[in-house]
């Protein structure tokens, strides 16, 4: 069967041709990323420490980069802050308890002077079964998520020794 030089040949083009093929189309057929177009509305993609007790939570779309943080006070208040890598015009958030809800948007308020820093107090009663919409603006564009709120119950745990 292998003295056959056909045979020889095919099982060496054929993982060549597959690997070929895989990136080929993957050319072909993937979306090309480009700029943000002034007026056009984006969705931020939720990194995976969003689903996580992490106490923050990372939303991404190409370059377009914001960091949300939350920090629990007094009773089921939550002073909720947002940082971006580039300059906001605005900033709004709404709680809901499921997808379906329309939450009536808040105004955050600047935090920084360069407008990459912003913070709202919000009223959560059960942060672990809601749902965080956020739209900020920059440059004329508009970006928007939705994610759940687990990772705003940070827990530490401390490294015991047990020493005799």
């Amino acid at each position: 069967m292998f003295k056959n030089k056909h045979v020889i040949m095919a099982l060496i083009v054929t993982p060549i041709l597959a690997v070929l093929g895989y990136f080929a189309t993957d050319y072909l057929v993937s979306e090309q990323p480009h700029k943000a177009v002034k007026g056009g509305s984006y969705e931020l993609v939720q990194l995976p420490n969003c689903r996580y007790a992490s106490g923050q939570c990372e939303l991404k779309n190409g370059n377009f980069h914001i960091r949300v943080r939350g920090s629990a006070e007094e009773g089921a208040s939550l002073l909720l802050h947002i940082e971006s890598e580039f300059p906001l015009t605005e900033a709004m958030v709404s709680v809901v308890h499921n997808t379906s809800d329309e939450g009536e948007p808040k105004l955050m308020q600047l935090d920084s002077d360069d407008g990459k820093a912003w913070l709202i107090r919000l009223h959560v009663d059960q942060p672990e079964s809601q749902i965080l919409r956020i739209v900020v603006s920059s440059e004329g564009s508009v970006y928007y998520a939705e994610t759940a709120m687990p990772f705003l119950k940070y827990e530490t745990s401390f490294r015991k020794d047990f020493r005799s």
